[in-house]
């Protein structure tokens, strides 16, 4: 689950809870063991893409239903990720 209001670029830790359903109920985890990798790339290339709106390039699938020619899948997107992702010079 995601705290929106801990979602911004000032914000250190990652702004998700995680639960985990144990006898039938869904109970919190423990944040402490939960492990996150790449979470400072992660929110570098949220930013990234906040800062370029990027949300405008995204297709959920009710809206690909609306209108078929729209690709849920976000390839668009993706790539705009991938991009972000890839070490400096290392297309080179």
């Amino acid at each position: 689950q995601v705290e929106n209001s801990k979602v911004s670029a000032e914000y250190g830790a990652p702004p998700i809870v995680v639960y985990e359903k144990r006898d039938a109920r869904w109970t919190l985890k423990d944040k402490h063991q939960i492990m996150l990798r790449h979470w400072e790339q992660t929110r570098a290339v949220a930013e990234e893409l906040r800062a370029d709106r990027a949300q405008a390039l995204l297709v959920d699938f009710d809206s690909h239903l609306d209108d078929l020619r729209r690709d849920w899948t976000n390839p668009e997107l993706n790539a705009r990720i991938a991009e972000l992702r890839a070490p400096a010079g290392a297309g080179l």
